[in-house]
């Protein structure tokens, strides 16, 4: 990638006529640093032991031996929401049956898109009442993981797999090399396990 950063810079300084260092490939080799992407280097280099864990969150995810059960990360946003309505809810209500049930085994790590209360209360106010019942009982509940901080790398590094809506997290994942599965609307099943 930086070898085509250079390239095109030198292809676009020698068609306008600039000078020089603008031209001189040694010296822009000095000049382009490639150094990767900074979410993607810190979910990498971070390791489970190195980070700090809510104990409400231990309280989900521990086994009664002291193991961990395999933790999804659930991913919701905006768009799905917006563009189904009462549908996406409806999905929901059945992710969180599925993960509910086996709660034994898997523990589920729900992290809404940050906008979504912003979002749907100002262009969809009549959805918002009813995201709202769900998101509070899921919460009261207390058999899955809410998680609504501004860490989102702690919940990709601590997470086995990706299940929810196709966005950067996503691709977070998918770079960390870990599984991910994009939720669909449409079909009211259960396949997870």
């Amino acid at each position: 990638m930086r070898q085509i950063y250079i390239n095109e810079y030198m292809k676009a300084a020698k068609e306008i006529g600039l000078p020089g260092e603008h031209v001189d490939r040694m010296f822009l080799e000095k000049k382009f640093l490639g150094f990767g992407s900074p979410k993607v280097d810190k979910v990498l280099n971070t390791r489970k032991e190195d980070l700090d864990i809510p104990a409400e969150w231990l309280k989900v995810i521990e086994k009664p031996d002291g193991s961990w059960k395999k933790i999804v990360f659930y991913n919701t946003s905006v768009g799905p929401l917006l563009h189904h309505e009462k549908k996406m809810l409806q999905k929901m209500e059945s992710v969180f049956d599925v993960f509910k049930e086996n709660r034994d085994e898997v523990a589920l790590l729900w992290r809404p898109h940050p906008l979504i209360q912003a979002t749907i209360e100002s262009m969809r106010p009549q959805l918002w009442e009813a995201y709202k019942e769900i998101r509070d009982r899921y919460i009261e509940e207390g058999w899955g993981i809410y998680d609504d901080t501004a860490d989102v790398d702690r919940a990709v590094v601590i997470s086995d797999a990706y299940y929810g809506d196709v966005g950067s997290v996503m691709q977070l994942y998918k770079k960390a090399g870990k599984v991910s599965m994009v939720q669909d609307v449409e079909y009211a099943g259960s396949c997870w396990f």
